[in-house]
């Protein structure tokens, strides 16, 4: 009899021990998170700066490694790219002397000095092992701060704000219909600039005469831009059955333009970004394109090769790709 209740008890404590962690994994799955326990956040700056610079190279491949981190939060939870779950508590101010250096900077670059809400401090109980993050983390009003161990700050904003804020935009732009050819693009873009209108009338003080009208973008990321991309401009066509669609005009920081095509869905997530208009520097020229979006709102995109000494070389076609939006609205590529 002892036996059998001894077996009893031993089944019972590793039934309980199995369930105990089973719970703690259900807890810390994002899959088994409701979305009205999740909130989104979008990334809308990178600041980096340090007091020993990285070279280029090495900084521009860090810079885009940290661009495409995703948060989201539950509770007192942080969500890094959908599956690494990260407990914090909240706590005083704990940041570093150059960690409020850069917070600061951050500050007036999204204009948020002014705010009068109390700071929020939160540590990582446990430290990700992604992105080189220190434990830190700030919340202050609708933006998320978090820290890396080498000087850059990532500032996040409430996607759900970002999406309000660019229905609200999106009502009030001037709105063309299809076809087009080339038009805002090339030998059209300067003259017919006006009709674009900005997505933000945000001034960025750190970059002030790196662009024509020193703009900052907040919607850079969540339009899934590069890194030097700035001074949004956009201008809509009409719905292609439910996908909003935009044409985006933006400026590099060497004063390139470039154009694209831009689906949105119906509560504007962004669905897909397509260059249709850009150009790029070769030693002996450059390339650039030319576009064309038909009645039934099938791309074809042509890239040229234009040499310096065009007199003595011509002008060559390079490629035409040619696009469709399928019923999700991406934009995939098909043969003529």
């Amino acid at each position: 009899m002892l036996t059998i209740l001894n077996r009893f008890f031993v089944l019972f404590f590793y039934c309980f021990i199995a369930l105990a962690v089973s719970a703690n994994e259900i807890k810390n799955d994002p899959n088994t998170l409701t979305k009205q326990d999740i909130t989104e956040w979008q990334l809308v700056d990178i600041t980096y700066l340090p007091d020993t610079p990285l070279k280029h190279e090495a900084l521009y491949t860090r810079l885009n490694e940290v661009k495409n981190i995703s948060v989201k939060s539950s509770d007192s939870k942080l969500i890094l790219d959908e599956n690494h779950i990260i407990n914090v508590h909240q706590v005083t101010d704990n940041l570093s002397p150059r960690s409020h250096e850069l917070l600061q900077k951050v500050l007036e670059r999204l204009e948020l000095t002014g705010n009068q809400q109390e700071n929020q401090y939160f540590d990582f109980v446990t430290l990700p092992k992604q992105y080189n993050l220190n434990p830190s983390l700030v919340l202050i009003s609708d933006y998320l701060f978090l820290f890396t161990n080498d000087d850059i700050v990532l500032a996040f904003k409430l996607k759900q704000k970002m999406r309000e804020t660019l229905a609200t935009i999106y009502e009030k732009l001037n709105i063309i219909d299809v076809p087009l050819n080339n038009y805002y693009w090339g030998d059209e873009v300067n003259s017919n600039n006006d009709i674009f209108l900005p997505i933000t009338d945000k001034v960025d003080p750190f970059v002030e005469g790196k662009f024509d009208d020193g703009c900052f973008d907040e919607f850079n990321y969540f339009f899934k831009g590069m890194m030097d991309d700035g001074c949004f401009r956009a201008l809509k066509l009409k719905s292609y059955k439910k996908i909003k669609l935009l044409l985006l005009s933006s400026v590099a920081i060497n004063s390139a333009e470039r154009l694209s095509l831009i689906s949105l869905s119906d509560d504007f997530n962004l669905i897909d970004r397509l260059e249709i208009g850009e150009t790029s520097e070769l030693e002996d020229g450059g390339i650039w394109s030319k576009y064309f979006i038909d009645k039934n709102y099938r791309i074809t995109i042509k890239h040229f090769n234009s040499p310096y000494d065009y007199k003595k070389r011509p002008t060559a076609l390079v490629s035409k790709i040619h696009y469709v939006i399928n019923k999700q609205g991406k934009f995939v590529k098909v043969k003529r």
